[in-house]
């Protein structure tokens, strides 16, 4: 199998990408598995939502079919708009309402859908490790209930303590190199 059928078929998985080619692999990503007719959730705690769908715009990804939860627009002086594709989270650190977010993503969205995650990590910039370990066993859990495929980002170099404490509550890891 190669790693485009890895990453469209297997239900969750961790996706290590260098960082100097990060937006890039994240963005071809979510062209694969769009391009498979799958609809995205994606998650944003360190890119606000206008950047990303600038960068879905540029690979002629329809935004018809992606929800974005913007977890870092708000938190530093953006004025969301209003709209049913995204959902300013207020608070990076409310894990709890990221959760209710994504469920609400889960039950709108009809037919198959994956969640993004756009770097994970930065989620240790709210919360200590424990937390966000949890945060992703229930997260994952939650996606396998849903049949909704899960793909979170990790950079290869430099969240190997992170990688170590949530590897197992995958399917698999694909290492996305140029």
């Amino acid at each position: 199998m190669n790693s485009n059928d890895t990453i469209v078929k297997k239900d969750s998985l961790i996706l290590l990408v260098p960082a100097e080619i990060l937006q890039k692999k994240i963005m071809e990503t979510v062209k694969t598995m769009t391009d498979a007719k799958l609809k995205c959730i994606y998650v944003s705690l360190n890119r606000p939502a206008e950047n990303v769908v600038e960068g879905l715009k540029k690979l002629k990804i329809s935004t018809d079919d992606v929800r974005l939860i913007d977890g870092i627009s708000v938190s530093v002086g953006y004025k969301p708009v209003t709209s049913k594709n995204i959902i300013f989270m207020s608070d990076p650190s409310d894990l709890t309402g990221l959760s209710i977010a994504i469920g609400q993503f889960m039950e709108l969205l009809k037919g198959e859908k994956f969640i993004i995650f756009d770097v994970i990590k930065t989620m240790l910039l709210y919360n200590d490790m424990s937390t966000v370990v949890s945060f992703v066993n229930t997260l994952v859990s939650k996606a396998k209930e849903y049949n909704v495929k899960i793909r979170v980002i990790l950079m290869e170099k430099e969240d190997k303590m992170l990688y170590s404490k949530i590897k197992n509550l995958f399917d698999e890891t694909v290492e996305l190199n140029d």
